[in-house]
């Protein structure tokens, strides 16, 4: 059996949690997988068919018409998705402590707008665009990495892949430090 956690412990635990590290991370790490290899194929596809040199020869920036609008579609992508996730997760923890039985409503809320601080939103934020263009420009990076062997092409989609999963890690537990080297330990 569960033993039970007061309502205002749990709601501490799912700002500390959920909304500072998970949510952002886990999108991030989600659109990578999924979206990134996209991307990343996807160019290197068109650099190994010589589609890139064509955008070139006509006097098209290939990294102003191609790169840069993934970009912005992937920081765009991974807020908004960042900002369901938390929000989902927020409302399920809500959910499960009422049908556990384990703490009431109050208790929640009380415990999750004593965690909330000020800076909670523009980290929420930052984490999100952050990441979002990590896994974008990393992506694009190694999709326009490719030769001219279309052989190379998942080789370098698995890279960008792996190293944006990498960064994700490593600039969320760097943000992460920071901001709590600024406001203290998460519980308190």
């Amino acid at each position: 059996m569960l033993a039970a956690v007061p309502g205002d412990v749990l709601g501490k635990v799912l700002v500390a949690v959920v909304l500072r590290e998970i949510a952002p991370l886990i999108t991030a790490i989600v659109v990578a997988g999924r979206s990134g290899t996209a991307m990343a194929t996807e160019l290197g596809n068109m650099k190994a068919n010589n589609e890139i040199l064509g955008l070139s020869s006509l006097g098209i920036d290939p990294y102003r018409f191609l790169v840069f609008p993934r970009l912005i579609g992937t920081v765009v992508s991974v807020l908004v998705l960042t900002v369901y996730f938390g929000a989902l997760a927020i409302g399920g923890g809500f959910v499960a402590s009422l049908v556990l039985g384990h703490s009431s409503v109050g208790g929640v809320q009380a415990g999750f707008s004593d965690a909330l601080l000020p800076l909670d939103l523009p980290l929420f934020f930052f984490k999100g665009a952050g990441l979002g263009v990590l896994v974008g420009w990393l992506c694009c990076h190694f999709g326009m990495e490719v030769g001219a062997s279309p052989t190379e092409v998942p080789q370098r989609a698995s890279q960008a892949v792996v190293s944006s999963m990498l960064a994700c890690v490593i600039f969320n537990t760097v943000v992460t430090l920071g901001f709590y080297s600024l406001v203290g330990p998460p519980l308190r």
